[in-house]
């Protein structure tokens, strides 16, 4: 096979599908920070429920009313920090950070129920923000724009990019 054929082959199956993540995270991050400037409204909303998905995913519920309809929102985060290996002296804990990380510190002993019951006890009042167009588009705390995810697709990327270029120069320079 010819260098140039070759150093195409690797931009094709490397740079292009890199491209694609690219876009895939600039969309996504475009479609978050929309969504979030839309949420103008603000109403009082009430935790409801807790939410865990294991592995020190949680999320409150929380319950709001709109024009005599009610609608329910889930906390959203930007990620979630888990360290492990809390000392068995040490209650297990989890905080929100001023960036919109869940910050859970687990050890042997951990009661997920009372870690959320702490931070979003039932019946906590909330600030929720919402579309008036569309009230069912909410958050509360702090607004997401799925930074872990985002980065995850920019890097996957921006590696793939990277990697057809590094082929295709060495397939032009005969070294494959």
């Amino acid at each position: 096979m010819s260098q140039q054929i070759m150093a195409l082959l690797a931009i094709a199956t490397l740079g292009v599908p890199g491209f694609i993540l690219i876009a895939v995270a600039v969309i996504i991050k475009t479609r978050a920070i929309s969504r979030n400037k839309k949420c103008t409204a603000l109403t009082t909303g009430t935790i409801i429920d807790h939410l865990y998905y294991g592995d020190g995913r949680m999320a409150p519920l929380a319950e709001y009313e709109v024009n005599g309809q009610k609608f329910n929102c889930k906390k959203k985060f930007n990620g979630i920090k888990k360290s492990v290996r809390v000392p068995s002296s040490e209650l297990s804990t989890a905080w929100e950070d001023e960036k919109g990380w869940l910050h859970v510190k687990s050890g042997v002993q951990v009661s997920f129920d009372r870690i959320m019951s702490e931070l979003w006890p039932i019946g906590k009042e909330v600030d929720i923000h919402y579309n008036p167009v569309n009230p069912q588009n909410s958050y509360f705390g702090i607004p997401t724009t799925n930074t872990f995810l985002v980065n995850m697709f920019l890097a996957g990327g921006i590696l793939m990019v990277v990697l057809g270029l590094v082929m295709s120069y060495l397939a032009n320079a005969g070294m494959l």
